[in-house]
């Protein structure tokens, strides 16, 4: 039986999907706000209603144009992106806010 979900009877196939699983980060569980080290619960007092963690916070503290004229920047300077968005999301996963 053959469903997308699965792999075929194909041994590239399994091990595609095994380095995949190989190269994907460890996830990190989020730490409660009451751990949270003092430059973070300095930068949760700026905390917008629709923000879901730290890093949106962060975002909203440099300013979309000012981020966006960075990672052009970086991209130009360097040939690769700035990973900005990823440590945002990392951010937000790491010390997210409690839902309200």
């Amino acid at each position: 039986m053959h469903t997308i979900f699965l792999p075929r009877n194909n041994p590239g196939t399994f091990r595609r999907t095994q380095i995949i699983l190989e190269l994907a980060p460890p996830r990190i569980p989020p730490v409660p706000i009451e751990e949270w080290p003092l430059w973070a619960r300095a930068i949760r007092k700026f905390r917008r209603a629709a923000d879901r963690g730290l890093g949106d916070t962060i975002v909203h503290l440099i300013g979309d144009t000012r981020s966006e004229r960075f990672k052009k920047w970086f991209a130009r300077k360097f040939g690769r992106t700035c990973g900005c968005t990823e440590r945002q999301r990392w951010l937000n996963h790491k010390f997210p806010y409690a839902p309200n």
